[in-house]
């Protein structure tokens, strides 16, 4: 469906509530509009509820006085909203819960978008109901036809306004990128099925929202303090692959009892399968990358392979060229670093570095035909949360002297999907990626495996054709990371 042309920059107007102009996802929505995107004007509009979500949106409004304030996102007083003053454009984005008139509609070449997220009551009903994620889809009215253009699933927060806020500004990410797709192709995908999913919880759910909002608070409360002896991950090792391993099977690794272990990637050597993991000495509260050499039923540890000012964690590990790389997560430095091994296991050299000042998790290297790119997961959002988006970036290879953002950045935008959870790897001429599932209770609930569909300069695209969650595997309330060599498989097991 074509609406626009591909060289000519998108004319982007905001309509939104004056409450809004406080809300961060705006500021995020502002942020991104540059270079193909362009801002028109921002419209505000009175706050119009139905008298059955009056009551919702009062309960979100009292909550929202309990959390840190932000400073207004625009720089400018907005322009009271007058439907027959804005002028044509490209995109209408509406931060409103009120469906769009046709009329409106009619007025942007590519139609009204919408986030339901925005509709205090579409988050409301799952979050009061106790669901530890929802989705929040992204809409399009066009003339007189709506559909979803992009959807995403978020986790839920301790109130319904905390939620609603992560959830907007997670899914500005998904505006953004459906926008510059726009730019990139000038036309409109084919829009997928809008069901009304207006639900409005009764007040008759107060109480035990009321408790649940107190249990969340606690374990966020105690979330941060660490305690003294906390075991969140082991390690298990079978014979398998990642397409078909049984994480019900294999054997358990000595868990210290001093440090916990996690992020486990394996790499084969003369016959013998190598593990390098994260480990996490309680004493020190600072990760470090060790290595061990599996055994028939067990692992026989070689020491510390990589040892930082910095916290380190996810050790990839892979070989090119007749060299061995590990790039491991340094959030703390706010860089991408890769290491060369000079001495085969325990010794390494700083090889490369990349993004300076960008913070990035669980980044992977890899190579598809003769093209290099970069996944690592973003954050833009005032949580902290890195495991939400995945962002891809064009490399020259190893040396990491040239890296381009892709243009639809974030190309994955999920809380069940976006998080690194191993490498990237081909098997019968498709290519895979791993990925975590945090829409569970607990960080690391569960492992997707994905097939990349499409990957090229302007596009990105996979979808999920395995995914483990901690009922497959006996006691265990969690499962975040997996690889496989030698005809090993190694995941990290969480414990309750």
């Amino acid at each position: 469906m074509q609406v626009t042309s591909p060289d000519t920059p998108l004319k982007v107007h905001i309509i939104l509530r004056r409450d809004q102009l406080r809300w961060p996802s705006l500021r995020f929505l502002l942020d991104g509009l540059t270079g193909a995107l362009s801002l028109g004007q921002i419209f505000a509009a009175p706050d119009i509820r139905g008298r059955e979500g009056r009551g919702v949106a009062l309960l979100a409004q009292l909550e929202r006085l309990a959390m840190p304030g932000a400073p207004a996102a625009a720089d400018a007083a907005p322009l009271p909203f007058d439907p027959g003053a804005i002028g044509e454009c490209d995109v209408i984005v509406d931060f409103r819960a009120r469906p769009a008139s046709a009329d409106l509609a009619g007025r942007a070449r590519a139609g009204v978008w919408q986030l339901s997220c925005h509709d205090t009551a579409q988050v409301a009903g799952p979050v009061m109901q106790g669901a530890s994620a929802f989705a929040c889809r992204l809409t399009c009215r066009r003339g007189g036809t709506s559909g979803v253009l992009a959807s995403a699933v978020v986790q839920t927060k301790v109130t319904v306004a905390h939620s609603q806020a992560f959830a907007s500004e997670k899914s500005v990410q998904m505006v953004l990128r459906e926008l510059h797709r726009l730019a990139l192709t000038g036309g409109l995908p084919d829009l997928g099925r809008l069901q009304n999913a207006r639900a409005y919880p009764g007040l008759a759910r107060l109480p035990g929202y009321a408790v649940q909002v107190s249990g969340r608070a606690i374990r966020k409360l105690k979330a941060r303090i660490p305690p003294p002896r906390p075991q969140p991950f082991a390690l298990r090792a079978g014979p398998g692959d990642l397409l078909g391993f049984d994480p019900a099977s294999g054997w358990d690794i000595e868990q210290p009892a001093d440090k916990f272990r996690a992020d486990p990637f394996l790499f084969e050597r003369a016959g013998a399968v190598y593990c390098f993991y994260e480990e996490y000495p309680y004493d020190t509260r600072r990760g470090h990358i060790s290595v061990a050499r599996l055994t028939g039923n067990g692992a026989e540890v070689l020491g510390p392979a990589l040892v930082a000012p910095h916290h380190l964690s996810f050790p990839y590990v892979f070989e090119e060229g007749g060299e061995l790389f590990m790039m491991p997560e340094t959030i703390q430095a706010a860089r991408i670093e890769l290491w060369r091994c000079v001495d085969f296991p325990l010794k390494w050299e700083l090889h490369a570095t990349a993004l300076e000042g960008r913070q990035l998790g669980d980044p992977v290297l890899f190579r598809q035909g003769g093209d290099w790119w970069l996944f690592a997961n973003s954050c833009h959002d005032s949580f902290g949360d890195f495991s939400s988006e995945l962002s891809l970036y064009r490399v020259d290879g190893p040396e990491l002297n040239r890296v381009v953002p892709h243009p639809l950045n974030p190309v994955v935008v999920g809380s069940d999907c976006a998080r690194s959870a191993g490498r990237v790897f081909h098997k019968d001429g498709r290519l895979y990626r791993l990925s975590q599932d945090n829409s569970g209770d607990v960080y690391g609930y569960g492992l997707n495996l994905m097939e990349i569909t499409e990957l090229t300069d302007t596009g990105y695209a996979e979808h999920r054709v395995r995914h483990v969650t901690p009922d497959q595997i006996p006691g265990a309330i969690g499962c975040h990371h997996a690889d496989a060599a030698g005809g090993m498989f190694v995941v990290d097991v969480r414990w309750p």
